[in-house]
């Protein structure tokens, strides 16, 4: 009742849905909701130590505000093949791969929570 209350109430607010969207909302009972936590971690500037590093959301979660996350991960896998070609399997490797992503990645980061801060805002007034 409480999730088909807030869904009523959104539908109001928003010079109402289409009708496939409608239909939709009406035949999702609570039990077919799956809620979940949306977390990001801070930028951080040490991914790695010795012979170990992280990649992808291990390295740099970001809000999905983006729809970024794969690709980023991605664009993490090609640099770090790029510097174990370059250096070979080695700690230089690893380093010069967090160097390298670290600047792109903080900065997607950071568009990310911006984004997303703006959405909720944006849900919020209307």
């Amino acid at each position: 009742a409480e999730l088909r209350a807030d869904l009523g109430a959104k539908y109001a607010k928003s010079n109402g849905w289409p009708s496939g969207v409608r239909a939709l909302v009406e035949a999702t009972t609570p039990a077919d909701v799956i809620e979940s936590t949306v977390a990001e971690l801070p930028v951080a500037w040490r991914w790695g130590d010795g012979h170990v590093t992280l990649l992808g959301d291990a390295a740099h979660t970001q809000l999905p505000a983006l729809g970024l996350g794969v690709s980023t991960a991605f664009g993490d896998v090609e640099e770090l093949v790029a510097q174990l070609d370059r250096h070979g399997l080695s700690q230089k490797a690893l380093r010069w791969y967090e160097r390298c992503r670290m600047p792109t990645c903080a900065a997607l980061q950071l568009m990310s929570r911006s984004m997303y801060g703006l959405n909720k805002i944006s849900a919020n007034t209307h």
